[in-house]
């Protein structure tokens, strides 16, 4: 498969990672999945409004729907208006 640029944003461009220990959690969610789903992780950029990801996956993007479940799941407990 080629590689692949994802992208992940907030709602409305608000910060999502704005704190080192969000940027901590961010990261280990990101390094659990890429060894569970199999993908080798090229390059990425953590930015507080969002995150670039390039990837090349053994299957079609199953990174990109694991961390998004992830990143509901954390930023629903973490802040609640986020995911509103």
């Amino acid at each position: 498969m080629c590689p692949t640029t994802s992208p992940q944003r907030g709602n409305a461009r608000q910060y999502i990672l704005n704190r080192d220990e969000d940027r901590a959690v961010y990261l280990r969610l990101l390094r659990e999945n890429i060894e569970a789903y199999n993908v080798t992780l090229l390059g990425y950029c953590l930015m507080s409004s969002h995150v670039h990801l390039n990837q090349q996956a053994a299957q079609t993007d199953p990174l990109m729907t694991a961390l998004s479940l992830s990143a509901y799941r954390v930023m629903s407990v973490v802040s609640p208006l986020v995911v509103d």
